[in-house]
């Protein structure tokens, strides 16, 4: 599961090894609710977000460094504020599920 609002690019690989970055720079709060707004849209149509106050990137490694400290939000968690430094562990999270049988139409 990831945030619905850090789908910048429409889909997320969880298998690239890559993190995907969502960067808002609205400067007002209409423009942030308007970018909210299209991120949302953007996931749900998998779809990637073509707003200029929203940057999108890719990379194994991140640092986010601000004048003033802000939240640093991770999966939509707070983590903590800035500055944070953040690496992708190709592998490195093992995910165990429980066995399901193929449920059928709906599950009926």
């Amino acid at each position: 599961a990831t945030s619905v609002l850090a789908q910048g690019f429409g889909e997320v690989d969880y298998q690239d090894g890559l993190l995907d970055i969502t960067i808002g720079m609205a400067k007002t709060r209409m423009q942030a609710i308007t970018a909210l707004t299209s991120l949302f849209t953007s996931a749900l149509v998998n779809s990637p977000t073509s707003r200029e106050d929203i940057l999108c990137l890719r990379g194994s490694r991140v640092k986010i460094t601000t004048d003033s400290p802000r939240h640093a939000v991770v999966d939509g968690e707070i983590i903590g504020t800035t500055p944070v430094e953040i690496e992708c562990i190709p592998q490195g999270l093992t995910v165990l599920t429980p066995m399901v049988k193929d449920p059928g139409w709906w599950g009926l």
